[in-house]
């Protein structure tokens, strides 16, 4: 979802996945059961976001996750995340990992990762 050849997202970058889902005007949202996984990158200083890269995916395993930061974030960047299985190959391949886990955390996710999740509003 990006032209080819722009730059690497670099610095902090939040990483989440999300369902993306089409809009049927005759069904509520929660009633649309048409759904695509999607993970979402966000740069970003301050509280908005710079530049954002977004994918469809599969799944949320690593065979899934890391392609898509390898293809949109430059290496020795801070990909920060909730967690998860699939971010967990990050530093073996040359990315920073900084994990906020959201279970049992008072925020919600959105709290955690701002950036990224304005991005996913946008989708």
């Amino acid at each position: 979802m990006v032209r080819l050849g722009r730059d690497l997202l670099t610095g902090r970058i939040e990483v989440d996945e999300c369902h993306v889902r089409g809009h049927d005007k005759g069904l509520p949202e929660r009633l649309n059961l048409e759904k695509t996984l999607a993970v979402v990158a966000a740069q970003g200083d301050g509280p908005g976001i710079d530049r954002v890269r977004m994918r469809e995916i599969p799944n949320t395993s690593y065979e899934s996750l890391i392609p898509f930061v390898r293809d949109f974030v430059a290496k020795k960047s801070v990909a920060h995340t909730v967690g998860g299985q699939g971010y967990f190959p990050l530093e073996r391949n040359g990315y920073r990992h900084e994990v906020t886990n959201w279970k049992g955390n008072k925020n919600v996710v959105s709290e955690l990762l701002p950036r990224v999740h304005l991005g996913k509003e946008a989708a």
